[in-house]
């Protein structure tokens, strides 16, 4: 079942609707500066409070609904709960947004777009500026959307909930994020090796596992070096290299476009991984 409402969340994150604004994107503003947190100073403390608790709270929730109308309400809950994850910006249309500006050669409204979105802080007039913004889409993607379709599928919703909550706080600079910060780079090992296969799978199988060239599955020393290898992987899927310059907006748009077709091949082939999941464990 969390395959159906995993599909639901991501045609509904795909439309333009009106969210209430406490499901939209807030990385856990408000969680995160609850007085509960104040009662532990130390990293492992602040960590088990800020990410562990809400997951078992979690569970526990989603665990009573599932025994209350045929699971119906656990459903449900369970919808909100990734939508509230997830946040309620797809990913998909913020990409459709950078290339419809490209399109219209708004220079200025994509690098604004593509700093709101996925943070990269480049100027459009910077060599190499769409390789850059490939390479920081290809990261928020494998750092969000395709790691919590693989913590939801695998191990469920309150995997989904420790992992993004601990993704969250790695990215902050308050109490626990040192131990989020290694959590997160063991918690987003796994997923994105597959994720390695995966777009090897959806381009040039060949290109793509000589480019990482024996990585795959290497413990990185750092998670700057887990980004470069997934980098790496991602351009070479495209065919192209930071040695690439794009005369002018349309060259980087097409680029742009190819990347899209390529992440929706790659979640295609994500959703078939996880249903056959779903059918072997039953």
């Amino acid at each position: 079942m969390r395959l159906i409402v995993l599909l639901v969340v991501l045609v509904l994150r795909r439309l333009d609707l009106s969210w209430p604004e406490w499901m939209k994107n807030h990385r856990g503003e408000r969680l995160f500066m609850s007085p509960l947190v104040s009662f532990s100073s130390a990293e492992s403390g602040a960590w088990l409070l800020r990410v562990m608790l809400p997951s078992v709270a979690v569970f526990g929730v989603l665990y009573i609904l599932s025994q209350l109308l045929w699971g119906l309400p656990a459903l449900l809950a369970g919808g909100v709960l990734v939508i509230w994850l997830l946040g309620t910006g797809s990913e998909f249309r913020s990409l459709d947004e950078l290339v419809v500006r490209g399109r219209l050669n708004d220079a200025e409204e994509l690098e604004s777009a593509a700093r709101e979105h996925f943070g990269h802080t480049a100027s459009i007039t910077d060599e190499g500026y769409f390789v850059g913004l490939c390479r920081a889409i290809g990261q928020r993607e494998a750092g969000y959307l395709f790691a919590a379709i693989f913590y939801l599928v695998t191990l469920g919703y309150a995997a989904l909930t420790i992992y993004i909550l601990n993704r969250w706080l790695a990215e902050r600079r308050d109490s626990g994020s040192s131990w989020a910060r290694t959590c997160d780079d063991a918690f987003t090992w796994l997923p994105s090796r597959l994720l390695i296969i995966t777009l090897a799978l959806a381009a040039d199988f060949r290109r793509v596992m000589t480019a990482v060239d024996g990585r795959i599955w290497q413990q990185p020393d750092s998670s700057q070096d887990g980004d470069e290898v997934l980098s790496d992987a991602l351009t070479a899927a495209l065919d192209i290299t930071d040695e690439d310059e794009q005369a002018n907006i349309q060259e980087g748009v097409e680029i742009l476009e190819e990347l899209q077709s390529l992440l929706l091949r790659v979640l295609s082939i994500w959703l078939m991984f996880s249903a056959a999941w779903v059918l072997l464990i039953g």
